[in-house]
């Protein structure tokens, strides 16, 4: 069964959403990947509160949500009625659907794009969630799988790596909901590949945010993370306790400074055949 996000949507915006300016940019990424005209049909699986769909659904663009997530698609549907009221002339094309992405409600080659982002390591059956997207595409259509990797290291990273090595110490492996292991690339374009597909990687917007060792904790400990949900509660807390001492003796004055971390929005782009 894949994870439904209803315990993150009082602050999925808050902790998930990209600094000013960076959402328009990814839109434009994903329309010149899909080479988007104006009649492209949009199927995004896992659309959640819109991070990725508000700025492609107020370009005009024919656009499809699914999602586990009632709660999540209920902050989506107030942007998207917020935003008529302050532009009633405005084309709006959205159509919302609970349900699960690897069972998708949708006949064969109904869209021209599906759009997965930050979707496919929640689902343990991952690859029957590619299948589907696969089937409703149109032949030629594009799929598209999008994530996004930082690429290059900051403590705010470190205190992560210490957090899952404490982890393991302690005898949980954080492998997090899904797949063990599992990261956005690799496994996705090889299960692409083995399909006889081929799978191209576009690197496409950067941006940077700063974020200090404390604030990495704080993170972590208000369990705010998807990996922290299914820990148990007295590991977690040890963990967390441990986290923060050893976090204070390695970073002393350091600890409350803000240092920037570079990330990019990268997508693997397929065509069916």
């Amino acid at each position: 069964m894949s994870i439904s996000f209803d315990r993150a949507t009082a602050y999925y915006d808050a902790t998930r959403g990209y600094p000013a300016g960076v959402e328009q940019g990814v839109a434009d990424a994903i329309v010149t990947a899909a080479a988007a005209t104006p009649t492209t049909r949009f199927l995004e699986m896992g659309i959640g509160t819109g991070r990725i769909a508000f700025p492609l659904i107020t370009r005009g663009y024919m656009y499809t949500g699914i999602d586990l997530s009632e709660k999540m698609m209920a902050l989506l549907r107030q942007k998207l009625s917020d935003y008529a009221t302050a532009q009633p002339t405005a084309a709006v094309h959205a159509n919302l659907l609970q349900g699960d992405v690897t069972q998708l409600p949708y006949a064969d080659a109904s869209f021209d794009v599906a759009l997965m982002v930050h979707v496919l390591h929640l689902i343990p059956n991952w690859r029957d969630a590619i299948s589907e997207a696969l089937r409703v595409l149109v032949p030629g259509g594009v799929l598209l799988n999008g994530y996004d990797e930082a690429i290059q290291t900051s403590d705010a990273r470190s205190v992560q790596r210490q957090w899952f090595e404490i982890l393991r110490e302690l005898g949980y492996e954080a492998g997090g909901i899904g797949p063990a292991g599992f990261s956005n690339g690799n496994e996705v374009l090889a299960e692409l590949e083995a399909r006889g597909l081929a799978p191209e990687k576009l690197r496409t917007i950067t941006w940077s945010v700063a974020e200090s060792p404390q604030q990495a904790i704080e993170h972590i400990a208000n369990r705010q993370w998807s990996r922290t949900w299914s820990i148990p509660d007295d590991i977690f807390t040890a963990s967390v306790a441990r986290l923060s001492q050893e976090a204070a003796a390695h970073f002393g004055d350091q600890l409350m400074v803000p240092k920037s971390r570079e990330f990019q929005f990268v997508m693997l782009r397929v065509r069916k055949p």
